[in-house]
Protein backbone atom coordinates (compact mmCIF):
# COMPACT_ATOMS: atom_id res chain seq x y z
CA UNK A 1 0.00 0.00 0.00
CA UNK A 2 1.65 3.36 -0.97
CA UNK A 3 0.86 6.85 -0.81
CA UNK A 4 -0.73 7.27 -3.32
CA UNK A 5 -3.47 4.60 -2.53
CA UNK A 6 -4.00 6.51 0.31
CA UNK A 7 -4.85 9.32 -0.82
CA UNK A 8 -6.96 8.23 -3.47
CA UNK A 9 -9.24 6.28 -0.88
CA UNK A 10 -9.37 9.87 0.82
CA UNK A 11 -6.85 9.43 3.28
CA UNK A 12 -5.58 12.85 4.88
CA UNK A 13 -1.92 13.53 3.03
CA UNK A 14 -0.49 13.56 6.91
CA UNK A 15 -1.30 10.02 7.28
CA UNK A 16 0.49 9.16 3.72
CA UNK A 17 3.16 10.59 4.88
CA UNK A 18 3.11 9.66 8.70
CA UNK A 19 2.69 6.08 7.39
CA UNK A 20 5.88 6.24 4.57
CA UNK A 21 7.75 7.98 7.67
CA UNK A 22 6.69 4.81 10.13
CA UNK A 23 7.66 2.25 7.15
CA UNK A 24 11.66 3.97 6.83
CA UNK A 25 11.75 4.09 10.48
CA UNK A 26 11.11 0.16 11.16
CA UNK A 27 12.81 -0.71 8.21
CA UNK A 28 15.92 1.66 9.60
CA UNK A 29 15.49 0.41 13.16
CA UNK A 30 15.63 -3.68 11.44
CA UNK A 31 18.57 -2.30 9.55
CA UNK A 32 20.37 -1.08 12.53
CA UNK A 33 19.33 -3.60 15.10
CA UNK A 34 22.47 -5.45 14.14
CA UNK A 35 24.82 -3.26 12.45
CA UNK A 36 26.24 -2.62 15.93
CA UNK A 37 29.30 -4.27 16.85
CA UNK A 38 30.43 -6.10 20.09
CA UNK A 39 32.33 -3.42 21.48
CA UNK A 40 29.25 -0.60 20.51
CA UNK A 41 27.10 -3.49 22.20
CA UNK A 42 29.40 -3.44 25.57
CA UNK A 43 29.96 0.00 25.22
CA UNK A 44 25.72 0.14 26.04
CA UNK A 45 25.88 -2.50 28.32
CA UNK A 46 28.10 -0.20 30.86
CA UNK A 47 27.18 3.69 29.59
CA UNK A 48 23.89 3.12 30.11
CA UNK A 49 23.55 1.75 33.93
CA UNK A 50 26.14 4.40 34.60
CA UNK A 51 24.36 6.98 33.16
CA UNK A 52 21.02 5.84 34.46
CA UNK A 53 23.58 6.06 38.10
CA UNK A 54 24.50 9.46 37.58
CA UNK A 55 20.73 10.55 36.88
CA UNK A 56 19.72 8.99 39.52
CA UNK A 57 22.23 10.21 42.02
CA UNK A 58 21.60 13.86 40.39
CA UNK A 59 18.09 13.55 41.06
CA UNK A 60 18.71 11.89 44.65
CA UNK A 61 21.09 14.85 45.38
CA UNK A 62 18.57 17.54 44.50
CA UNK A 63 15.91 15.95 46.61
CA UNK A 64 18.20 16.04 49.25
CA UNK A 65 19.46 19.72 48.76
CA UNK A 66 15.60 20.40 48.52
CA UNK A 67 15.06 18.48 52.28
CA UNK A 68 18.13 20.40 53.34
CA UNK A 69 16.28 23.77 52.41
CA UNK A 70 13.25 22.57 54.32
CA UNK A 71 15.07 21.65 57.47
CA UNK A 72 17.05 25.23 57.37
CA UNK A 73 13.77 27.06 56.35
CA UNK A 74 11.78 25.09 59.14
CA UNK A 75 14.55 25.84 61.61
CA UNK A 76 14.14 29.69 60.06
CA UNK A 77 10.77 29.74 60.65
CA UNK A 78 10.93 28.79 63.92
CA UNK A 79 13.78 31.35 65.22
CA UNK A 80 11.17 34.34 63.68
CA UNK A 81 8.57 32.27 65.10
CA UNK A 82 10.38 32.61 68.53
CA UNK A 83 11.50 36.13 68.11
CA UNK A 84 7.66 37.26 67.98
CA UNK A 85 6.95 35.32 70.69
CA UNK A 86 9.83 37.25 72.54
CA UNK A 87 8.80 40.73 71.29
CA UNK A 88 4.83 39.85 72.06
CA UNK A 89 6.18 38.75 75.28
CA UNK A 90 8.41 41.76 75.91
CA UNK A 91 5.81 44.36 74.56
CA UNK A 92 3.15 42.74 77.50
CA UNK A 93 5.38 42.88 80.05
CA UNK A 94 5.96 46.72 79.33
CA UNK A 95 2.39 47.15 79.74
CA UNK A 96 2.67 45.83 82.82
CA UNK A 97 5.74 47.36 83.79
CA UNK A 98 3.61 50.54 83.18
CA UNK A 99 0.45 49.94 84.91
CA UNK A 100 2.79 48.38 88.09
CA UNK A 101 4.29 52.28 88.21
CA UNK A 102 0.99 53.75 87.85
CA UNK A 103 -0.24 51.71 90.79
CA UNK A 104 3.00 51.98 93.43
CA UNK A 105 4.83 55.12 91.50
CA UNK A 106 8.64 53.00 91.95
CA UNK A 107 11.14 55.28 89.70
CA UNK A 108 12.96 51.80 89.04
CA UNK A 109 9.83 50.00 87.05
CA UNK A 110 10.08 53.44 84.34
CA UNK A 111 13.51 52.64 84.03
CA UNK A 112 12.35 48.81 83.29
CA UNK A 113 9.35 50.10 80.99
CA UNK A 114 12.35 52.11 78.88
CA UNK A 115 15.01 49.03 78.63
CA UNK A 116 11.79 46.78 78.15
CA UNK A 117 10.64 49.06 75.07
CA UNK A 118 13.91 49.74 73.82
CA UNK A 119 14.52 45.85 73.54
CA UNK A 120 11.45 45.49 71.30
CA UNK A 121 12.57 48.48 68.79
CA UNK A 122 15.99 46.41 68.87
CA UNK A 123 13.79 42.80 68.24
CA UNK A 124 11.99 44.41 65.15
CA UNK A 125 15.31 45.20 63.89
CA UNK A 126 16.35 41.52 64.05
CA UNK A 127 13.04 40.67 62.55
CA UNK A 128 13.89 43.02 59.44
CA UNK A 129 17.23 41.15 58.98
CA UNK A 130 16.00 37.61 59.67
CA UNK A 131 13.12 38.17 56.69
CA UNK A 132 15.30 40.25 54.07
CA UNK A 133 15.34 37.10 52.22
CA UNK A 134 11.29 36.05 51.71
CA UNK A 135 8.87 38.20 50.18
CA UNK A 136 6.14 36.64 52.45
CA UNK A 137 7.89 37.61 55.93
CA UNK A 138 8.59 41.10 54.69
CA UNK A 139 4.72 41.52 54.17
CA UNK A 140 4.60 39.98 57.63
CA UNK A 141 7.15 42.13 59.24
CA UNK A 142 5.38 45.26 57.70
CA UNK A 143 2.45 44.53 59.29
CA UNK A 144 4.33 43.68 62.58
CA UNK A 145 5.77 47.08 62.80
CA UNK A 146 2.52 48.78 62.36
CA UNK A 147 1.19 46.89 65.12
CA UNK A 148 4.38 47.04 67.22
CA UNK A 149 4.69 51.15 66.44
CA UNK A 150 0.89 51.40 67.33
CA UNK A 151 1.28 49.52 70.41
CA UNK A 152 4.37 51.11 71.41
CA UNK A 153 3.17 54.74 71.13
CA UNK A 154 0.19 54.13 73.24
CA UNK A 155 2.20 52.37 76.08
CA UNK A 156 4.72 55.68 75.59
CA UNK A 157 1.74 57.93 75.72
CA UNK A 158 0.49 56.10 78.77
CA UNK A 159 3.92 56.63 80.61
CA UNK A 160 4.60 60.25 79.43
CA UNK A 161 1.19 61.06 80.93
CA UNK A 162 1.53 58.65 83.68
CA UNK A 163 4.70 60.06 84.67
CA UNK A 164 3.51 63.40 85.57
CA UNK A 165 1.30 61.99 87.96
CA UNK A 166 -1.90 61.60 86.26
CA UNK A 167 -3.74 57.92 85.06
CA UNK A 168 -2.95 57.00 81.85
CA UNK A 169 -6.07 57.56 79.50
CA UNK A 170 -8.42 54.89 78.75
CA UNK A 171 -8.10 55.53 74.69
CA UNK A 172 -4.34 54.94 75.23
CA UNK A 173 -4.91 51.71 76.99
CA UNK A 174 -7.63 50.40 74.26
CA UNK A 175 -5.35 51.68 71.20
CA UNK A 176 -2.38 49.23 73.30
CA UNK A 177 -4.47 46.83 73.72
CA UNK A 178 -5.85 46.38 70.02
CA UNK A 179 -2.34 46.81 69.00
CA UNK A 180 -1.47 43.47 71.45
CA UNK A 181 -4.87 41.53 69.38
CA UNK A 182 -2.80 42.58 66.43
CA UNK A 183 0.48 41.51 67.22
CA UNK A 184 -1.14 38.37 68.52
CA UNK A 185 -3.14 37.66 65.40
CA UNK A 186 -0.64 37.91 63.35
CA UNK A 187 1.93 36.18 65.39
CA UNK A 188 -0.37 33.08 65.09
CA UNK A 189 -1.03 33.69 61.38
CA UNK A 190 2.50 33.46 60.56
CA UNK A 191 2.90 30.32 63.13
CA UNK A 192 0.31 28.71 61.01
CA UNK A 193 1.47 29.62 57.82
CA UNK A 194 5.00 27.81 58.52
CA UNK A 195 5.26 25.13 55.69
CA UNK A 196 8.89 24.05 56.22
CA UNK A 197 7.89 21.27 58.53
CA UNK A 198 5.47 19.82 55.59
CA UNK A 199 7.96 20.73 53.03
CA UNK A 200 10.75 18.33 54.62
CA UNK A 201 7.68 15.74 55.14
CA UNK A 202 7.05 16.13 50.64
CA UNK A 203 10.80 16.12 50.18
CA UNK A 204 11.48 12.71 52.04
CA UNK A 205 8.98 10.89 50.96
CA UNK A 206 10.03 11.70 47.57
CA UNK A 207 13.34 10.79 48.49
CA UNK A 208 11.97 7.37 49.60
CA UNK A 209 9.83 6.56 46.83
CA UNK A 210 12.50 7.51 44.31
CA UNK A 211 14.63 4.92 45.97
CA UNK A 212 11.87 2.33 45.23
CA UNK A 213 11.16 3.49 41.65
CA UNK A 214 15.40 3.81 41.07
CA UNK A 215 16.09 0.11 42.39
CA UNK A 216 12.94 -1.26 40.44
CA UNK A 217 14.26 0.32 37.30
CA UNK A 218 17.54 -1.01 37.95
CA UNK A 219 16.53 -4.52 37.80
CA UNK A 220 14.27 -4.24 34.76
CA UNK A 221 16.73 -2.20 33.25
CA UNK A 222 19.22 -5.43 33.89
CA UNK A 223 16.75 -7.47 32.73
CA UNK A 224 16.40 -5.72 29.60
CA UNK A 225 19.73 -5.38 28.72
CA UNK A 226 20.29 -9.02 29.42
CA UNK A 227 17.32 -10.07 27.24
CA UNK A 228 18.68 -7.63 24.53
CA UNK A 229 21.61 -8.83 24.69
CA UNK A 230 21.10 -12.63 24.01
CA UNK A 231 19.02 -11.92 21.56
CA UNK A 232 21.24 -9.97 19.64
CA UNK A 233 24.37 -12.16 20.90
CA UNK A 234 24.51 -15.02 22.85
CA UNK A 235 21.51 -16.88 20.35
CA UNK A 236 23.68 -15.80 17.51
CA UNK A 237 26.89 -17.32 19.32
CA UNK A 238 24.75 -20.58 19.89
CA UNK A 239 24.72 -20.59 15.74
CA UNK A 240 28.29 -20.53 15.95
CA UNK A 241 28.85 -23.30 17.97
CA UNK A 242 25.56 -25.38 15.91
CA UNK A 243 27.46 -24.57 12.45
CA UNK A 244 30.41 -26.12 14.03
CA UNK A 245 28.58 -29.44 15.29
CA UNK A 246 27.26 -29.48 12.11
CA UNK A 247 30.50 -28.82 10.41
CA UNK A 248 32.01 -31.82 11.99
CA UNK A 249 29.29 -34.05 11.22
CA UNK A 250 29.20 -32.93 7.49
CA UNK A 251 25.56 -31.26 7.54
CA UNK A 252 24.38 -28.34 5.88
CA UNK A 253 24.89 -25.15 8.13
CA UNK A 254 22.40 -23.22 9.15
CA UNK A 255 21.79 -19.85 7.49
CA UNK A 256 24.47 -16.97 8.12
CA UNK A 257 23.48 -14.84 11.29
CA UNK A 258 22.13 -11.12 9.99
CA UNK A 259 24.10 -7.64 11.12
CA UNK A 260 27.52 -6.72 11.13
CA UNK A 261 29.71 -6.87 14.13
CA UNK A 262 32.65 -9.80 15.20
CA UNK A 263 29.75 -12.68 15.48
CA UNK A 264 28.58 -11.53 11.72
CA UNK A 265 31.84 -11.42 10.42
CA UNK A 266 33.02 -14.82 12.20
CA UNK A 267 29.75 -16.31 10.82
CA UNK A 268 30.50 -15.12 7.09
CA UNK A 269 34.27 -16.35 7.19
CA UNK A 270 32.75 -19.75 8.92
CA UNK A 271 30.68 -19.99 5.90
CA UNK A 272 33.07 -19.11 3.54
CA UNK A 273 35.46 -21.65 5.52
CA UNK A 274 32.67 -24.49 4.92
CA UNK A 275 32.49 -23.46 1.01
CA UNK A 276 36.05 -23.86 0.92
CA UNK A 277 36.27 -27.38 2.54
CA UNK A 278 33.42 -28.84 0.19
CA UNK A 279 35.61 -27.51 -2.71
CA UNK A 280 38.54 -29.30 -1.21
CA UNK A 281 36.57 -32.71 -0.77
CA UNK A 282 35.08 -32.54 -4.16
CA UNK A 283 39.03 -32.28 -5.83
CA UNK A 284 39.55 -35.43 -3.19
CA UNK A 285 36.80 -37.25 -4.64
CA UNK A 286 38.38 -36.37 -8.29
CA UNK A 287 41.93 -36.90 -7.20
CA UNK A 288 40.97 -40.20 -5.82
CA UNK A 289 38.78 -41.25 -9.44
CA UNK A 290 41.84 -40.24 -11.04
CA UNK A 291 43.90 -42.10 -8.93
CA UNK A 292 41.71 -45.44 -9.13
CA UNK A 293 41.17 -45.34 -12.40
CA UNK A 294 44.45 -44.16 -13.96
CA UNK A 295 46.89 -44.93 -11.48
CA UNK A 296 45.94 -48.34 -9.74
CA UNK A 297 44.82 -50.41 -12.10
CA UNK A 298 47.96 -49.60 -14.70
CA UNK A 299 50.14 -49.85 -11.64
CA UNK A 300 48.57 -53.65 -10.92
CA UNK A 301 48.98 -54.62 -14.59
CA UNK A 302 52.74 -53.65 -14.27
CA UNK A 303 53.05 -55.43 -10.92
CA UNK A 304 51.71 -58.71 -12.75
CA UNK A 305 54.12 -58.22 -15.05
CA UNK A 306 57.07 -57.81 -13.02
CA UNK A 307 55.79 -60.79 -11.10
CA UNK A 308 55.63 -63.26 -14.17
CA UNK A 309 59.48 -61.42 -14.62
CA UNK A 310 60.48 -62.55 -11.18
CA UNK A 311 59.18 -66.13 -11.40
CA UNK A 312 60.44 -67.04 -14.58
CA UNK A 313 57.44 -67.13 -16.20
CA UNK A 314 59.17 -64.94 -19.39
CA UNK A 315 62.20 -66.40 -19.56
CA UNK A 316 65.23 -66.80 -17.00
CA UNK A 317 66.82 -62.93 -16.40
CA UNK A 318 70.46 -62.37 -15.31
CA UNK A 319 71.24 -62.12 -12.13
CA UNK A 320 72.05 -58.85 -12.23
CA UNK A 321 68.33 -58.02 -14.22
CA UNK A 322 66.45 -59.66 -11.31
CA UNK A 323 67.36 -58.11 -8.67
CA UNK A 324 66.16 -54.80 -10.33
CA UNK A 325 63.03 -55.97 -11.18
CA UNK A 326 62.63 -57.87 -7.70
CA UNK A 327 63.05 -54.54 -6.36
CA UNK A 328 60.87 -52.56 -8.43
CA UNK A 329 58.08 -55.31 -8.12
CA UNK A 330 58.24 -54.66 -4.10
CA UNK A 331 58.16 -50.66 -4.67
CA UNK A 332 55.37 -50.81 -7.15
CA UNK A 333 53.10 -53.01 -4.57
CA UNK A 334 54.01 -50.46 -1.86
CA UNK A 335 52.35 -48.08 -4.37
CA UNK A 336 49.12 -50.19 -4.88
CA UNK A 337 49.03 -50.94 -1.46
CA UNK A 338 49.07 -47.04 -0.19
CA UNK A 339 46.40 -46.55 -2.97
CA UNK A 340 44.12 -49.29 -1.80
CA UNK A 341 45.08 -47.61 1.44
CA UNK A 342 43.93 -44.47 0.75
CA UNK A 343 40.47 -46.09 -0.91
CA UNK A 344 39.79 -47.81 2.09
CA UNK A 345 40.13 -44.61 4.12
CA UNK A 346 38.00 -42.12 1.65
CA UNK A 347 35.71 -45.14 2.18
CA UNK A 348 35.37 -45.12 5.62
CA UNK A 349 35.12 -41.20 6.09
CA UNK A 350 32.71 -40.96 3.41
CA UNK A 351 30.19 -43.81 5.33
CA UNK A 352 30.16 -45.86 1.37
CA UNK A 353 32.16 -48.83 3.47
CA UNK A 354 29.80 -51.64 4.64
CA UNK A 355 30.66 -54.67 6.76
CA UNK A 356 28.60 -57.85 5.75
CA UNK A 357 29.08 -60.29 9.10
CA UNK A 358 28.56 -64.33 8.85
CA UNK A 359 29.39 -66.48 11.22
CA UNK A 360 33.54 -67.71 11.00
CA UNK A 361 34.78 -69.74 13.15
CA UNK A 362 37.97 -67.73 14.66
CA UNK A 363 40.78 -70.43 14.43
CA UNK A 364 40.20 -70.89 10.43
CA UNK A 365 40.58 -66.74 10.34
CA UNK A 366 43.67 -66.28 12.39
CA UNK A 367 45.32 -69.06 9.77
CA UNK A 368 44.06 -67.11 6.60
CA UNK A 369 45.70 -64.15 8.23
CA UNK A 370 48.77 -66.14 8.92
CA UNK A 371 49.14 -67.45 5.70
CA UNK A 372 48.66 -64.09 4.10
CA UNK A 373 52.31 -63.01 5.43
CA UNK A 374 53.88 -65.93 5.54
CA UNK A 375 56.07 -65.29 2.59
CA UNK A 376 56.95 -62.13 4.63
CA UNK A 377 57.66 -63.94 7.77
CA UNK A 378 59.78 -66.55 5.96
CA UNK A 379 62.36 -63.58 4.89
CA UNK A 380 63.16 -62.81 8.51
CA UNK A 381 62.93 -66.52 9.65
CA UNK A 382 59.83 -65.16 11.93
CA UNK A 383 57.64 -68.09 12.87
CA UNK A 384 54.22 -67.22 13.86
CA UNK A 385 51.98 -69.04 16.09
CA UNK A 386 48.15 -69.74 16.44
CA UNK A 387 46.62 -70.32 20.09
CA UNK A 388 44.22 -72.76 19.50
CA UNK A 389 40.33 -71.61 19.78
CA UNK A 390 37.00 -72.82 19.63
CA UNK A 391 35.31 -69.83 19.15
CA UNK A 392 32.76 -68.71 17.06
CA UNK A 393 31.04 -65.68 16.02
CA UNK A 394 29.34 -63.46 13.73
CA UNK A 395 31.80 -60.82 12.12
CA UNK A 396 32.86 -60.09 8.39
CA UNK A 397 35.42 -62.16 8.17
CA UNK A 398 37.18 -60.04 5.03
CA UNK A 399 37.69 -57.04 7.34
CA UNK A 400 38.81 -58.53 10.45
CA UNK A 401 40.87 -60.72 7.90
CA UNK A 402 42.71 -57.49 7.24
CA UNK A 403 43.28 -55.94 10.43
CA UNK A 404 44.83 -59.30 11.47
CA UNK A 405 47.17 -58.70 8.53
CA UNK A 406 47.86 -55.41 8.88
CA UNK A 407 48.24 -56.18 12.77
CA UNK A 408 50.30 -59.24 11.70
CA UNK A 409 52.45 -56.90 8.85
CA UNK A 410 53.38 -54.42 11.39
CA UNK A 411 54.66 -56.68 14.03
CA UNK A 412 56.83 -58.64 11.49
CA UNK A 413 58.41 -55.25 10.43
CA UNK A 414 60.11 -54.15 14.12
CA UNK A 415 60.64 -58.16 14.97
CA UNK A 416 64.06 -59.09 15.14
CA UNK A 417 64.75 -61.49 12.85
CA UNK A 418 64.50 -65.39 14.35
CA UNK A 419 61.92 -64.53 16.24
CA UNK A 420 58.49 -65.07 17.36
CA UNK A 421 55.01 -63.92 16.87
CA UNK A 422 51.97 -64.88 18.72
CA UNK A 423 48.81 -64.85 17.33
CA UNK A 424 45.71 -65.88 19.63
CA UNK A 425 41.76 -65.04 20.69
CA UNK A 426 39.82 -65.43 23.70
CA UNK A 427 36.23 -64.77 25.19
CA UNK A 428 36.51 -62.15 27.62
CA UNK A 429 32.44 -61.81 28.69
CA UNK A 430 30.07 -61.09 25.90
CA UNK A 431 33.60 -59.74 24.19
CA UNK A 432 36.25 -61.76 21.72
CA UNK A 433 39.36 -60.27 22.40
CA UNK A 434 41.80 -61.02 19.60
CA UNK A 435 45.93 -60.19 20.49
CA UNK A 436 49.18 -59.94 18.13
CA UNK A 437 52.01 -59.97 20.52
CA UNK A 438 55.38 -59.64 19.27
CA UNK A 439 58.96 -59.64 20.42
CA UNK A 440 59.79 -56.00 18.71
CA UNK A 441 61.15 -52.63 19.98
CA UNK A 442 58.23 -51.80 21.35
CA UNK A 443 56.01 -48.75 21.23
CA UNK A 444 57.15 -45.47 23.13
CA UNK A 445 54.66 -43.85 25.78
CA UNK A 446 54.09 -41.26 24.05
CA UNK A 447 52.68 -43.04 21.06
CA UNK A 448 50.38 -45.21 22.77
CA UNK A 449 47.46 -42.64 22.23
CA UNK A 450 48.06 -41.73 18.45
CA UNK A 451 49.41 -44.45 17.27
CA UNK A 452 46.41 -45.58 15.68
CA UNK A 453 45.97 -42.31 13.92
CA UNK A 454 46.22 -41.02 10.51
CA UNK A 455 49.95 -40.90 9.13
CA UNK A 456 50.80 -41.45 12.92
CA UNK A 457 54.73 -43.77 12.27
CA UNK A 458 57.00 -44.37 15.59
CA UNK A 459 60.26 -42.92 14.68
CA UNK A 460 63.46 -45.38 15.52
CA UNK A 461 66.79 -47.01 14.36
CA UNK A 462 64.65 -49.40 12.10
CA UNK A 463 62.40 -46.96 10.86
CA UNK A 464 63.85 -46.94 7.85
CA UNK A 465 63.71 -50.71 7.03
CA UNK A 466 60.00 -51.20 8.55
CA UNK A 467 58.79 -48.15 7.01
CA UNK A 468 54.85 -47.54 5.79
CA UNK A 469 52.44 -45.57 4.37
CA UNK A 470 50.70 -44.99 8.21
CA UNK A 471 47.39 -45.93 7.23
CA UNK A 472 47.40 -49.44 8.45
CA UNK A 473 47.35 -48.93 11.64
CA UNK A 474 44.28 -46.24 11.29
CA UNK A 475 42.20 -48.75 8.76
CA UNK A 476 42.34 -51.19 11.32
CA UNK A 477 40.76 -49.13 13.99
CA UNK A 478 38.14 -47.89 11.35
CA UNK A 479 37.13 -51.50 10.72
CA UNK A 480 36.99 -52.50 13.99
CA UNK A 481 35.20 -49.79 15.04
CA UNK A 482 32.24 -50.81 12.36
CA UNK A 483 31.65 -53.79 13.84
CA UNK A 484 31.47 -51.97 16.89
CA UNK A 485 34.60 -52.58 18.83
CA UNK A 486 38.08 -51.03 20.37
CA UNK A 487 41.51 -51.27 20.04
CA UNK A 488 44.68 -50.56 21.63
CA UNK A 489 48.28 -51.97 22.48
CA UNK A 490 49.94 -53.02 25.30
CA UNK A 491 53.89 -52.09 24.99
CA UNK A 492 56.85 -51.65 27.42
CA UNK A 493 59.64 -50.57 24.88
CA UNK A 494 62.45 -53.08 24.34
CA UNK A 495 60.39 -55.84 25.41
CA UNK A 496 58.03 -56.00 22.40
CA UNK A 497 54.30 -55.33 21.89
CA UNK A 498 50.79 -56.57 22.02
CA UNK A 499 48.21 -54.74 19.60
CA UNK A 500 44.87 -56.43 20.57
CA UNK A 501 41.27 -55.83 19.53
CA UNK A 502 37.83 -56.61 20.79
CA UNK A 503 34.56 -57.28 19.25
CA UNK A 504 30.64 -58.13 20.58
CA UNK A 505 30.75 -61.73 20.22
CA UNK A 506 26.30 -61.05 19.94
CA UNK A 507 25.87 -58.51 17.32
CA UNK A 508 22.96 -57.30 15.08
CA UNK A 509 23.83 -57.38 11.61
CA UNK A 510 21.80 -53.88 11.02
CA UNK A 511 24.88 -51.91 13.33
CA UNK A 512 27.69 -53.04 11.45
CA UNK A 513 26.90 -50.43 8.83
CA UNK A 514 29.78 -48.41 9.59
CA UNK A 515 28.61 -44.41 9.62
CA UNK A 516 30.95 -41.18 10.00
Amino acid sequence: MTETMFISKGVPLLWALHYRIGVMKSSQLKALRFDLKLSHKVLILVTVPILFMLVFVGTLAGLQKRAEEAVWRERHYKDVSNECNSLMKNMLEAGMTLHLYQTTREAALLSRFDSTTETVVNQLRTLKVMSQDSSKQKSFLTQLEVASDRALKALKHARTVGSGGLSAPSGSIDSALDAFATLRQLINEQQEADPGAQTEEQARFLISQLLIAGVTFSILLAVVLAVLFNRSTTRRLLVLVQNTERLSSHKELLPAVEGNDEIAHLDHVFHDMAKSLDEAAEYKKELLAIVTHDLRSPLTSVQGSLTLLSVGALGQLPEKAMGVVVLAERNVGRLVSLINDMLDIEKLESGKLEVFPKTVVVEELLERAREAVEDMAKKKEITIEIVETELVMSLDDDRIAQVLINLLSNAIKFSPEQSNITLSSDKIGDQAEYRVTDMGRGVPKEFVETIFERYVQVKGEDSARGRGTGLGLSICKKFVEAHGGTIGVTSEEGQGSTFWFRLPIETQVDSLTHER
